[in-house]
């Protein structure tokens, strides 16, 4: 396997769970989701809260199809309304007829159940419902459930969140890479990850060692490959 698809399967495929999620500041949601997958939830959070972490946790842990707003439909007859779970990111970024879309499959929801827990949806944004440009009755779906804010990772926990990523894979990060990474670096949690993911796979397959100059040139590639 080439180095850019070893890249390519880093940024295509993280592996999140519930695992490597630092519940620093949301013990109590990630108690309740542990434990089961609420009717409705509603989460939201500021940029690199890891809010897309958290839905594929859940995801992975129970099952159903995720949608972000490139992938969910805005016609609602390309619906699936046959699945039990259900996780929608990044919803203040749906169009007016995805929103429509979302308020049938909320309907679909009702009829097949919602409150005896028979289906279940998760919803994700960078905004609380009432800060959403959004039509009233499907504002109040929302609120048929959870409201959790999420809080954003303090310094100290992503650096914990950052280690720990490292030694899952068997490696630990050297000191002076993460004081570079804090200098120069977006704190942004699934860009860190994706590198630590990229520096394990990449490492290994150049003999390289974990160093300032190769975290540099691993970020070089990792750009370029969004490009």
């Amino acid at each position: 396997m080439s180095n850019q698809m070893l890249i390519n399967q880093v940024l295509t495929k993280p592996q999140l769970s519930f695992d490597n999620f630092n519940p620093t500041s949301n013990e109590e949601l990630i108690n309740i989701l542990n434990k089961r997958f609420p009717p409705v939830i509603y989460i939201w959070g500021f940029e690199s809260s890891g809010k897309t972490h958290l839905l594929k946790a859940l995801q992975n842990k129970y099952g159903g199809i995720y949608f972000d707003s490139k992938s969910f439909p805005k016609n609602s007859m390309d619906l699936n309304t046959e699945e039990k779970n259900y996780f929608l990111d990044d919803i203040h970024e749906f169009s007016a007829e995805q929103y429509d879309a979302l308020f049938y499959l909320f309907t679909k929801l009702q009829i097949s159940g919602t409150e005896s827990s028979d289906v279940s949806i998760a919803i994700c944004s960078n905004k609380p419902p009432k800060q959403l440009e959004i039509r009233e009755d499907l504002r109040n779906r929302f609120g048929w459930g959870l409201v959790y804010e999420l809080q954003t990772l303090s310094d100290e926990s992503l650096r914990v969140a950052m280690i720990q990523r490292a030694r899952e894979m068997g490696w630990d990060l050297p000191n002076d890479v993460i004081k570079w990474l804090y200098s120069y670096c977006s704190r942004d949690l699934k860009f860190l990850f994706n590198l630590i993911d990229s520096l394990d796979m990449l490492s290994l397959s150049e003999r390289r060692t974990i160093t300032i100059p190769f975290v540099k040139d691993v970020i070089s590639r990792l750009e370029s490959s969004r490009l």
